[in-house]
């Protein structure tokens, strides 16, 4: 019989334990009475931040920021502003980070999609600070992440709580969405409007940004290494995997745990299985 291993990783297991406490607003809350910031870390640099429901795109955009020449991208997912850390932290660990691999004169680029939870915080820290955040039909996700974990259920729970984050900040100046969909089908002029947003050139990042040879994703999983082949390889469309990759019990289960959310993001909500 097959005996599955238990990490002995503390760090790992203190951040699994951490991250799911923190999910409780209750939680928060206190904590950021007992911990308040008290200013802001950095008044003049002016980070950009690539944000949203994980499977959505994040790397794909990530890598298309990546090469322009205003950017320089922090390498992997940083999780930098993990609601627990406190300020000081954040400074010293980001700091680091952005000293060792951003060259002087680029704008920082982080990709953490997690940290779309930690928006109005980061603004707080960097209040320079911009960010673009893509979204995908909730389905594509879903199925997604079935892939990497065998289980739909929890990819629709994070698929609507990530997402929720993400719709409350509508309205926000300093964020701008894109949609997956637009990013692979209408590039050139999808990345013009996010460069207008942050004030940048316009450069054809579509024709390029995958010929830089990146390793992002530094460990050996199966899942790192196909986050590193996606982001070197020619751009092409993922979109539709659904159809194959769920079944209609799920796409049921689906239209009934995440319509709502679906249909906010401008998605099609009650015919998601035809």
């Amino acid at each position: 019989m097959k005996v599955r291993a238990i990490s002995t990783d503390v760090f790992g297991v203190q951040f699994a334990l951490l991250n799911r406490l923190f999910q409780w607003s209750m939680v928060r809350r206190i904590w950021s009475r007992l911990a308040p910031d008290d200013g802001p870390i950095d008044e003049r640099l002016r980070p950009v931040f690539v944000i949203g429901c994980g499977h959505s795109g994040t790397s794909l955009l990530a890598a298309f920021l990546a090469a322009h020449p205003s950017f320089g991208a922090v390498v992997g997912e940083t999780y930098a502003f993990r609601p627990w850390f406190r300020k000081r932290q954040i400074a010293a660990f980001l700091g680091q980070k952005i000293r060792d691999q951003v060259p002087d004169g680029c704008r920082p680029l982080e990709k953490t999609p997690r940290q779309v939870h930690e928006v109005l915080r980061i603004k707080k820290l960097y209040p320079c600070a911009q960010f673009v955040a893509i979204i995908r039909d909730g389905r594509d996700v879903v199925a997604s992440i079935k892939r990497r974990t065998g289980r739909s259920g929890p990819a629709m729970a994070r698929f609507n709580r990530d997402n929720r984050a993400l719709l409350d900040l509508r309205g926000q100046g300093w964020v701008h969405v894109l949609r997956y969909e637009d990013l692979v089908t209408r590039s050139q002029d999808t990345m013009r409007g996010v460069l207008e947003f942050l004030g940048e050139p316009y450069r054809p990042l579509h024709e390029e940004f995958h010929a830089h040879g990146r390793d992002w994703y530094k460990d050996a999983s199966e899942h790192s290494q196909r986050r590193n082949a996606q982001i070197n390889s020619p751009l092409f469309n993922g979109s539709g995997g659904w159809r194959t990759g769920l079944s209609q019990r799920e796409l049921r289960r689906f239209v009934r745990r995440c319509g709502k959310v679906q249909g906010m993001m401008g998605y099609e909500a009650h015919h998601a299985t035809g």
